[in-house]
């Protein structure tokens, strides 16, 4: 079977019903490595507004996420969803990278692997929204931002997080600190930015809306992404 592709109904990410085992690429980037069967994956670390290449075994397929407010960000952990509706405040983006070299006599010594780059981002929230930002924000794992629209020097990013400062600008305004450094991957071809197609999040919501449905069902994992992400 060809890799079968389209942006989820739902999550808004570019989706992928593909074939194992394979390596699944997005561009230049590893996306995932699959064993034999069939996998459903889903891409968070994808530029919105730009059309990426996903190669397989099995085929090759091109889709473009799908953009957002032109001051919109999303902060995303492992599931790849984002509390909606967040913005970036205008920061100029600062990062900083210490060489970590070492003056002894007159001879200077670098470290045998660089440092990672460290940064500061300024996200603006509602008060409804940040209970689901906080959660992901502490969640002590790789965490994603990723502007909704694409902006020249300011890629998606995997960081970690080193600390959160917040504060309350207005009475339906809310403004957090994200100070991060960047995530670095075990090894150069490790696989980065594979979320699941659908979460368990997203089937309540369609339950809600679909109250003539009852209760869970029993559906397969192809079901579940026919239904709530419009899987062809």
């Amino acid at each position: 079977m060809a890799i079968k592709s389209w942006i989820g109904k739902a999550s808004g990410l570019p989706s992928l019903l593909v074939d194992g085992p394979a390596t699944i690429t997005a561009d230049d980037r590893v996306l995932a490595v699959v064993g034999p069967g069939q996998h459903l994956i889903a891409d968070a670390l994808a530029v919105p507004g730009v059309p990426t290449v996903y190669e397989g075994s099995t085929g090759r397929a091109i889709l473009t996420r799908p953009v957002g407010d032109w001051y919109g960000v999303l902060v995303a952990g492992a599931d790849g969803r984002s509390a909606p509706g967040l913005a970036y405040e205008h920061n100029g983006d600062p990062l900083d990278w210490d060489s970590t070299a070492a003056r002894i006599g007159g001879v200077t010594r670098w470290a045998i692997r660089d440092e990672p780059v460290t940064g500061t981002g300024v996200v603006t929230c509602t008060p409804e929204a940040e209970p689901t930002l906080w959660e992901t924000l502490t969640a002590h794992a790789p965490i994603m931002l990723i502007p909704t629209m694409p902006v020249p020097g300011v890629p998606p990013r995997t960081v970690i997080v080193n600390g959160v400062a917040r504060k309350r600008v207005t009475g339906e305004l809310i403004e957090v600190t994200i100070k991060w450094t960047e995530h670095e991957p075990r090894s150069e071809n490790a696989p980065q930015g594979a979320v699941p197609v659908t979460t368990w999040g997203e089937w309540a919501d369609w339950g809600e809306a679909h109250p003539d449905t009852p209760g869970w069902q029993a559906w397969s994992a192809l079901e579940v992404a026919k239904r709530i992400q419009g899987m062809p």
